[in-house]
């Protein structure tokens, strides 16, 4: 059976009441692609030519004002369109589910296609992939809702961390399940579904791509480069000749990547052995990530060996490396490839070589035998055994990836979604201190890789977010868009008889830079002025606004090697609107990747112990001189480690009187609130609510590294779970009593914040606070069936000392083996946000959905197993503001 033409989508993109984006990307161009939407869910196919594929019913879809596009080439395989549908007034209107079909043709007035036609309606494989009908029932067409205007009936998803790679489930997959159950019972549950969703960040993971996708993006699906014979440029130092080599996995191979991203690059990930570096390698991960279809056949069949047979991981990864095609025994194994690559004059060789392959592959003088083949061997063997292991295990997670991935791509195809880059669209760390972001731009690979992280997030992320600026020629996303496009196209159209004759080729790629790349890279922000194109955005989510932070682009740096603010202050003025965007909205939405509300144990404590212990034990970091060991490894970026940018993101959005926040990164779930008191006020001026949800597929503990150090042992024990601050603005303070060393230091600051703990009796500051808040984590608190109803334990009462230490041994094991906790969800998680009426006001309920852990492990309970609850009034006895003692 013949490969797919369309490889990825339908994606829901942008949907308001009067206009509705479609995502969907090709291998070959349609001149017309058309969006049709019916006012009604659950439609299916009646009728019409029994010999047609088409889609057809007797509904009238609803009038248009335009609704019609073509595709956009972008490489020689790679043709993506976002349609749009522009309905005339009053458009549509809440509480009522749409359907759509995308109606397809490769020429003006050509022969239709359409969804059904393209197989995405029935649950038939595509060659050996499997899939599901995207409207839930054979043949009939996905749908969606509008956000509800009353908050009651308002529910929003969100997600962040999801990698291919990652531990765990795939969380995402999770919605699935509450799509299908809301069409139970004769469809009464239809509104019971997300009307939004919004991924908060690290939708893809570049710096840490799975093996076996990276092996087909050169050959994708069989037919050659998805985008082209792409080249990076490079340098061995400042002082050598730029070179243009092929981006690809055979001057650079997996696994060897390594030394290149870090000293070539500028890099500081540590996991960067197979770190995407082409656009078509950047792009090759998005498709893989939204849908089965762009997935090499003979690279699923692999994949589905394991998902079958956990226990032939290995035998898979044994293949990968050591086993020849099938179909021609004169293809060298990817392991023979790597061996004779090495022993070449190939250009990449000198930025992939560490001095151990140096040694290994170093030529000799015998002309009859110009290596040591023996150390070769060696070298192969100790190689293999290391990487077939990890390979192996790495198989399993993709196998647990790929084996939902049919139910992640109807999600995407059923809710409106909406994205935002954290770092691992691009690289880990990126942007993290001045001085990582002057070492990479100075290195044309590192501008390379960053731009071509850029370019497909255009691509895959920010062009649904926002059509209308896309659809604007003057505005600056268009600008870059169109360089975007010419990238492509140039690359599709660099021929192997260009590719091959040096003159030709690098006159080609000298236009490209100079007519391409270096206004892209001004547009970018990738020289001394900072970016024209601002990646921030807003969006209607029923009765108020979803505000969109871009914590990346704009940052605050104070130093070479300070923590950064996330957003330098008049970048904070043109992302945070100085008022409420809609005028009588109960609260507005923000979206802020990092969590503006974190831990504060792990941001205040944790992290920078962390970052002290690796210090200690990595000697001078003699690579990155005036940077901390270990501060790239444990992230300085949480937005409290600027004081200065962060109390200014708190009183930016203090303005707002109710804000809820929503967050990723951070690789686990939380909820907080903080109450937030300007000048003299007597009670709260506002209330903020952080939601944090991460990760979708990327479980692990955060810097696990650290809990050997019993010091950290005894932090991690000790947090409390609220915490208090005063703050003055641009004022000159003095103290009295016995001020502690480290307060005096705070004091001094242009931005002045003390906590109000810790303070001798006595010890005053001359000034009172212009601003004060207090924060506090929140505790899933209802009642479980393990949890204690009434004392455990009568001291005076032997036998009941004896049981009641026995229940409550119970209760700790039974916690820690459900994996349900109070505050902190570790699992993959996805978490639903919905409103309840609090008197007057409204409460926040943040339900975590994942996977529930038991004692027998083939039980995989999935459901919200975690709820966190606030007010956003605060209660009379939380009105009284912070004060020092």
């Amino acid at each position: 059976m013949f490969p797919p033409f369309l490889i990825a989508g339908p994606l829901l993109r942008r949907v308001e009441s009067r206009k509705v984006s479609v995502w969907l990307a090709f291998r070959k161009p349609y001149a017309e692609i058309t969006l049709k939407i019916w006012e009604a869910g659950v439609l299916s196919h009646s009728g019409g030519d029994p010999g047609s594929k088409l889609f057809h019913t007797s509904l009238s879809d609803l009038p248009t004002l335009s609704a019609t596009t073509s595709t956009v080439q972008f490489g020689h395989q790679l043709f993506v369109a976002l349609v749009t549908a522009e309905l005339p007034a009053p458009g549509l209107q809440v509480g009522q589910p749409y359907s759509y079909n995308v109606i397809l043709s490769e020429t003006v007035g050509g022969e239709k296609e359409d969804l059904r036609s393209h197989g995405l309606l029935d649950d038939k494989k595509i060659e050996d992939r499997p899939q599901l009908p995207i409207g839930y029932e054979k043949d009939t067409l996905p749908f969606f809702y509008l956000p509800e205007m009353d908050p009651a009936r308002l529910m929003i998803a969100q997600g962040s961390c999801r990698g291919v790679r990652g531990n765990g489930p795939d969380a995402l997959a999770y919605l699935d399940d509450i799509l299908k159950k809301g069409l139970e019972n004769d469809g009464a549950g239809l509104k019971l579904r997300p009307q939004q969703l919004f991924l908060t960040g690290d939708q893809i993971y570049a710096d840490e791509a799975a093996t076996l996708l990276g092996q087909y993006s050169a050959n994708f699906l069989g037919f050659g480069p998805l985008i082209g014979f792409e080249r990076i440029q490079t340098r061995e130092n400042a002082g050598a000749e730029l070179e243009d080599i092929p981006a690809d996995i055979f001057e650079f191979p997996l696994y060897f990547r390594q030394r290149m991203m870090n000293k070539v690059a500028g890099f500081s990930s540590g996991d960067a052995d197979r770190h995407v570096m082409a656009f078509q390698e950047f792009c090759t991960c998005y498709l893989q990530h939204f849908s089965l279809r762009s997935w090499d056949n003979k690279q699923w069949l692999e994949i589905k060996k394991v998902i079958d047979d956990p226990n032939k991981a290995a035998k898979a990864a044994e293949d990968y490396f050591e086993a020849k095609d099938p179909l021609d025994e004169t293809i060298p194994s990817v392991i023979e490839r790597i061996v004779a690559q090495f022993k070449s004059d190939a250009p990449a060789n000198k930025y992939v070589f560490d001095d151990k392959l140096k040694a290994v592959f170093k030529k000799q003088d015998n002309p009859d035998f110009p290596f040591d083949d023996e150390k070769i061997e060696q070298w192969k063997t100790e190689f293999l055994t290391k990487k077939k292991t990890s390979l192996a295990h790495e198989l399993l997670k993709v196998a647990d990836f790929a084996s939902v991935l049919p139910k992640v791509s109807r999600v995407l195809a059923n809710i409106p979604t909406y994205m935002i880059f954290d770092d691992h669209e691009i690289t880990d760390d990126w942007n993290l201190t001045m001085r990582w972001r002057n070492k990479v731009f100075s290195s044309p690979m590192g501008r390379d890789i960053v731009r071509n992280g850029l370019m497909a997030y255009v691509i895959f992320q920010d062009w649904g977010n926002v059509p209308d600026e896309y659809a604007d020629p003057a505005s600056p996303r268009a600008l870059l868009f169109q360089k975007v496009r010419a990238f492509g196209e140039r690359m599709a159209n660099l021929t192997l008889d260009i590719d091959d004759d040096d003159t030709r080729r690098k006159a080609y790629l000298a236009s490209l830079r100079a007519e391409v790349i270096a206004p892209m890279e001004i547009l970018l922000g990738m020289g001394a002025e900072d970016p024209v194109v601002k990646w921030n955005y807003s969006v209607p989510t029923g009765p108020t606004q979803t505000i969109v932070m871009d914590t990346r682009t704009h940052r605050q740096f104070d130093t070479l090697n300070s923590a950064p603010g996330l957003i330098k202050e008049d970048a904070l003025r043109q992302q945070i609107p100085p008022a409420m965007p809609v005028g009588d909205a109960p609260f507005v939405f923000v979206i802020s990747p990092v969590p503006v509300l974190g831990l504060v144990g792990m941001e205040e404590l944790v992290q920078p112990v962390a970052s002290a212990v690796k210090g200690i034990f990595s000697g001078d970091n003699k690579d990155d001189p005036g940077i901390q060991a270990g501060r790239v490894k444990f992230d300085f970026e949480a937005w409290s480690f600027n004081t200065e940018a962060y109390e200014r993101l708190l009183d930016r959005l203090n303005n707002y009187g109710k804000v809820i926040i929503m967050s990723g990164d951070v690789h686990y779930g939380f909820s907080a609130v903080l109450d937030y008191w300007k000048g003299d006020a007597a009670e709260p001026t506002s209330r903020m609510v952080q939601l944090t949800s991460s990760s979708l597929k990327n479980m692990k503990f955060p810097h696990g590294e650290i809990l050997e150090s019993g010091m950290a042992q005894r932090l991690l024990s000790g947090f409390e779970n609220k915490i208090e601050k005063v703050g003055w603005k641009d004022k000159i303070l003095t103290t009295d009593g016995a001020v502690s060393a480290r307060n005096r230091q705070r004091l001094r600051k242009t931005t002045a914040v003390v906590p109000t703990a810790g303070w001798e009796p006595g010890a005053t500051v001359n000034l009172p606070p212009d601003f004060s808040w207090r924060m506090a984590f929140l505790a899933d608190e209802r009642v479980r069936d393990f949890d204690p109803i009434t004392a455990d334990i009568d001291l005076a009462d032997p036998a009941s000392v004896r049981a009641g230490y026995k229940l409550v041994t119970e209760r700790h094991m039974e916690t820690f083996i459900a994996r349900t906790p109070r505050r902190i969800v570790w699992p993959p998680n996805v978490s639903l946000v919905s409103f309840e009426p609090d008197g007057d006001d409204w409460k926040v309920k943040h339900e975590f959905l994942f996977q529930k852990g038991n004692r027998d492990i083939t039980k995989k309970e999935v459901g919200k197993h975690m709820q966190h609850v606030v007010s956003l009034k605060p209660k009379a006895e939380e009105q009284d503001p912070p004060f020092l003692p």
